[in-house]
């Protein structure tokens, strides 16, 4: 299998492009709704999430002051945000993570003033305990805190007490046994253990002793990887989870949908995995669902089209696989047990050596001891080309073999 990093970003564009077709025009509303043929409506969440992914990837929005006074204007009183549908009376931890990350991406002081107000906001509404639910009354949510405490670090505030707080919840949340974290369900989940990690990243230069948790969740990651087929089947994907909360008008359930394989992908090349070969075959899966226009890696089996946060996966997976790529070689080759790299200009044939050589070394050495057998009359002609034959049919075998397994992950 190989991957080219121009292909990793032709599919970017392909998802960037459909942001950006997908935006909503509501006067003096100018964002994204969750799901995007509906029109009628702006949604917070899927605003934030589109802002931060087009200027992540170097294309930001035309008029993202628009979209910025969409996200300010929103903001409660008291420096948070709220959903605008089943939680659009109080503030929303969740919500207010997400236009944090969203607006430090800008340079406004509009956006700076804003993104000041809402982390003090999420300062008071930490549990006492470290961590944060997905309102400041609500039970922990190690999804909601490992939002949270990305959008700290990513605004500059890694070394802010609440931050470090919540880091040292997650760090307490994680099984000891898998190195993985549950979700509202309290199972396994590779989208909250996707999530939990980056906000490790994310932490990284905190001085913390948590390198062991990071390299056991890494490890349960890649795992789990190679046993869902990428990150594609079972139980522990965590693709949709039901939250419900008590908000100031009653009983509330939130659902969340998740793209476990996209996640998977930008949490283990954020976390400096991107030789992986599991990570490699997700990433040429999620390219080619991208380009195919195929969602249902990405959500649930049945979505025939992408919803925002689906985008907003996918967009992030791509864009630290384009940056993690691009500093390595334009073409990733990805074997049954190796990865090699090899640069724009290198040919097929030094391709071909430098995948297989392995092989051919295994080859050049059988047919020197069958022909040493040959001339010290162990072995007759026929029996060393029946022999010789056998043993290079079974390598080119192998060949075909790996090459038709890798291509078809």
């Amino acid at each position: 299998m190989e991957l080219r990093v121009a292909e990793v970003s032709a599919a970017l564009e392909c998802v960037l492009d459909r942001l950006k077709a997908s935006r909503v025009e509501i006067p003096p509303d100018s964002g994204w709704y969750r799901v995007l043929r509906e029109t009628d409506r702006v949604g917070l969440m899927a605003t934030a999430n589109a802002l931060e992914a087009l200027t992540e990837a170097g294309e930001p929005p035309e008029r993202p002051d628009e979209i910025v006074r969409t996200i300010t204007r929103r903001q409660r009183p008291d420096g948070s945000w709220s959903f605008v549908t089943n939680l659009h009376d109080e503030g929303v931890v969740d919500a207010t993570a997400s236009a944090v990350l969203a607006l430090r991406t800008q340079t406004d002081a509009a956006s700076e003033a804003a993104v000041a107000r809402g982390l003090a906001w999420l300062e008071t509404s930490a549990l006492t305990s470290g961590g944060w639910g997905l309102l400041p009354t609500g039970l922990l949510r190690s999804a909601t805190t490992a939002v949270v405490v990305r959008a700290f670090a990513a605004a500059g505030r890694a070394d802010h007490p609440a931050a470090k707080a919540g880091l040292r919840r997650l760090l307490a949340e994680c099984d000891t046994n898998t190195g993985a974290w549950t979700d509202g369900r309290g199972q396994l989940s590779v989208a909250t253990t996707s999530e939990c990690l980056r906000a490790i990243v994310a932490m990284s230069g905190q001085g913390a002793t948590f390198a062991g948790v990071r390299d056991k969740a890494i490890a349960w990651l890649v795992e789990t990887g190679r046993t869902t087929s990428g990150w594609a089947t079972g139980d522990l994907l965590g693709r949709h989870e039901e939250v419900t909360v008590q908000s100031t008008l009653g009983p509330r359930r939130v659902d969340y949908g998740y793209s476990p394989r996209a996640l998977a992908v930008v949490a283990l090349v954020q976390a400096g995995k991107s030789e992986e070969a599991a990570v490699l075959r997700a990433a040429k899966a999620l390219v080619s669902d991208v380009m195919n226009d195929d969602w249902r890696a990405y959500g649930h089996a049945s979505r025939t089209e992408p919803t925002s946060w689906m985008l907003y996966d996918a967009a992030q997976a791509l864009v630290a696989l384009r940056s993690a790529l691009a500093r390595q070689a334009a073409i990733v080759w990805v074997g049954h047990r190796r990865v090699v790299h090899h640069s724009q200009d290198t040919t097929a044939v030094k391709r071909w050596i430098r995948q297989y050589w392995p092989a051919l070394i295994l080859a050049a050495v059988i047919t020197s001891l069958l022909v040493g057998l040959r001339e010290q009359s162990v072995i007759d002609t026929k029996m060393l080309l029946a022999i010789g034959g056998t043993l290079m049919l079974g390598l080119v075998t192998n060949l075909v073999y790996d090459y038709v397994k890798a291509f078809r992950s």
